[in-house]
């Protein structure tokens, strides 16, 4: 391995950087797919408890509002995860390919 000057830049990442992080995305995703699933099972038995009138809002169709939204931010970040697993796998099999 060579040893950088301090004003020099490594040019591309190496495979092995991008495993560690490739490594760390994949557990991150996994965990925020365990936990859709508890939010999934959550709302499940939430929504046994919802209002049924159809005019007023209560404490539980609120809570199922906002677990709603943080389940689908689940998924766009669980989408958002795999993508830059794609793109760092891309780099290191392919190289710096420019995408714009």
């Amino acid at each position: 391995m060579r040893i950088l000057k301090f004003n020099e830049q490594v040019e591309n990442m190496s495979s092995e950087r991008i495993d560690e992080i490739t490594e760390e995305l994949t557990l991150m995703s996994e965990y925020i797919n365990e936990k859709k699933e508890f939010f999934d099972q959550v709302l499940n038995e939430l929504d046994q408890f919802k209002s049924d009138n159809s005019n007023k809002i209560d404490q539980i169709d609120e809570t199922i509002k906002n677990m709603q939204l943080i389940n689908s931010t689940f998924d766009d970040l669980s989408d958002k995860l795999d993508n830059c697993m794609v793109e760092l796998k891309s780099y290191k099999d392919e190289g710096r390919q420019y995408l714009y």
